[in-house]
Parts: structure tokens; C-alpha cells; sequence
């Protein structure tokens, strides 16, 4: 994560630079540095909390699917919990220890604190019922089950779409500060007549600034577009 972060504010200085170069104005540079750090420390901040929300869901579809496997076998609610309990203990599983309770059906309720993901707490509602009505487990979260596997699927081309767009949008990125660079090489004397006019320089700033941002801004409408994971 600090790998990542520092990168990041790598990035701003590298891009403060060139804006430096390329307008030559020390303050506004300054200036375009200061909203660049603070527009990556936003991006990083979205981007880390959207990877928790994925790393819990991940351990939801998990836990439920030991916890179901389980139950088919113990047939009870309160053996299940003990059992998946103590083998997420062998494997270290740090976190599982804040639900425990000595009421099964309430730790699984406290673990909703940590899965927020509807699908849970469908989950709950059928397990509340089954301990009540009993049944065969599998038919009775056959539905849950598939829809598990679809949204973790969904879950998974998105990380794989991520990545992909990612490398489009440096690329094009790239580009646009290719053009920039070469405008005041190859035409130096219309870029310095165009570095006295005040729109130019807003404008040129205002690109510099809406780098960090627009990966996220843009990823978020492409997934409203495609339909989310929640």
C-alpha cells in the first residue's frame, strides 16, 4: 500500500515538472503540485476502499461456502460455527475473533457488521429459517449459492476490465502529454506567445489537475454503465 501511494505522489512531482517546463511559472507550478498531491491522496483513498469492500466480499463468498459445505454435514447451526470457527483460528484468520459469540446464530448476525453485501444477509434470513424449519441445505441455499458464484464472477471480470482500462487510459494519457511536449519543441515560438495568454495557462493547469481524478471518475461511470457489483 505505501508502494502504491508513494508512487502516486512520484507521479505529481513528474507532472509538476513538465507543467514547470512547460509554462516556466514557478508559483502556478507550485500551485498545480499542492492540488495534484491532494488529488491523489483522494484517488488513493477511493482505491483503497473500494479493494477492502472487495477483500471482504471475496471472504464473504468464502465464508459462506465453508460455512454451507459444513452445515450439510454437522446439519447443526451452532457445531457448523464452532467448526469453521476454529479451522479460520488454524489458518490465522485474525479478524474472525471480533464476531464470536457463545450463540452461533448471533455471531453469524455480528459477522453482517463485516459483510455488508446483500446477499448476507439473504443468507441470514434462510439460515434463521432453516434452524427453525430444517431442510436440505443445499435446496434451500441453492439460490444464494448461484448468486454468490455470479457476483464473485462479476467480481472478478471487473478486476480483469480495471486492468485492462487502466493501460488504455494511461496510453491516451500519455499521448496528450506527448503533444504538449512536442507543441513547445517543434513550435517553440507559438508556444511562447501562447505561454503569455492567461486562457492557456488556466486551461493547460486544469488538464495537470484532472489527471489524478479522471481514472476514477471515469471507471465510476463505466461501471454505473455496465451495472456495479452491489
Amino acid at each position: 500500500m505505501v508502494k502504491q501511494y508513494g508512487s502516486a505522489l512520484l507521479v505529481s512531482m513528474t507532472l509538476s515538472m513538465i507543467h514547470l517546463w512547460l509554462l516556466e511559472n514557478f508559483w502556478i507550478s507550485g500551485m498545480v503540485l499542492l492540488v495534484l498531491a491532494l488529488g491523489w491522496a483522494h484517488g488513493f483513498l477511493q482505491w483503497y476502499q473500494q479493494s477492502l469492500d472487495e477483500r471482504k466480499d471475496a471472504e464473504m463468498y468464502y465464508w459462506m461456502q465453508t460455512f454451507l459445505t459444513t452445515l450439510s454435514i454437522k446439519k447443526t447451526i451452532t457445531e457448523t460455527f464452532v467448526d469453521v470457527f476454529q479451522k479460520y483460528q488454524l489458518k490465522n484468520e485474525k479478524w474472525i475473533v471480533a464476531y464470536a459469540s457463545n450463540d452461533a446464530l448471533n455471531a453469524m448476525k455480528n459477522l453482517g457488521k463485516r459483510f455488508t453485501h446483500p446477499i448476507y444477509h439473504l443468507f441470514l434470513h434462510t439460515l434463521a429459517f432453516y434452524e427453525q424449519q430444517g431442510g436440505d441445505v443445499f435446496i434451500l441455499f441453492d439460490s444464494i449459492l448461484q448468486q454468490t458464484r455470479q457476483v464473485e464472477a462479476r467480481r472478478l471480470e471487473m478486476t480483469q476490465l480495471r486492468k485492462r482500462y487502466f493501460f488504455q487510459w494511461i496510453f491516451l494519457w500519455i499521448l496528450n502529454f506527448m503533444i504538449l511536449i512536442m507543441s513547445k519543441i517543434v513550435l517553440m515560438d507559438l508556444f511562447l506567445s501562447m505561454q503569455i495568454n492567461i486562457l492557456f495557462v488556466v486551461l493547460l493547469s486544469v488538464i495537470f489537475v484532472y489527471f489524478p481524478l479522471s481514472h476514477h471518475w471515469w471507471f465510476q461511470q463505466w461501471k454505473r454503465l455496465h451495472g456495479g457489483m452491489r
